[in-house]
């Protein structure tokens, strides 16, 4: 409670004020903690960050799973066990959705792209063998060669 603003709120509310940075700290520590997840939750909200492209109807409810689970799971607190399981347990709700819309994601980054900048051919190197009809044979850009 370094800052003026907190200490100010601490000394008119003592309760107040540890609640509010907890709240204020709340989003980046999910940042944190959800990682990848929250990176493609983010995707999924931003439209600039896919393109504009419209959501789906099932991408829809995924995102709105995920949205409405993460204040649920956030201000809501298991009274049986003296840690909060049910807040760690719940973020699985959070998860599984996130999931299924990044595996969506990254299956739908055009392979084109990826061996375009494949390693190998920027280093002019050849690249792995493609397998066709049960044997081996030479990879594209060592045939062109």
């Amino acid at each position: 409670m370094g800052s003026r603003i907190f200490q100010s709120l601490a000394t008119g509310h003592p309760s107040a004020a540890p609640n509010l940075a907890r709240l204020l700290l709340l989003l980046p520590g999910y940042a944190l903690e959800l990682g990848f997840f929250f990176a493609v939750f983010l995707i999924y909200l931003i439209p600039a960050w896919r393109k504009r492209t419209p959501l789906t109807a099932a991408q829809r409810s995924l995102v709105f799973i995920a949205a409405v689970t993460a204040p649920v799971m956030s201000f809501i607190r298991s009274g049986v066990l003296q840690t909060n399981d049910f807040g760690w347990r719940a973020a699985l709700f959070v998860q599984f959705p996130m999931l299924l819309l990044g595996s969506e994601l990254i299956m739908s980054w055009r392979v084109a792209d990826k061996a375009q900048n494949a390693p190998t051919e920027i280093a002019g190197l050849p690249g792995p063998p493609h397998i066709g009809c049960g044997r081996l044979r030479p990879s594209r850009s060592s045939s062109a060669s």
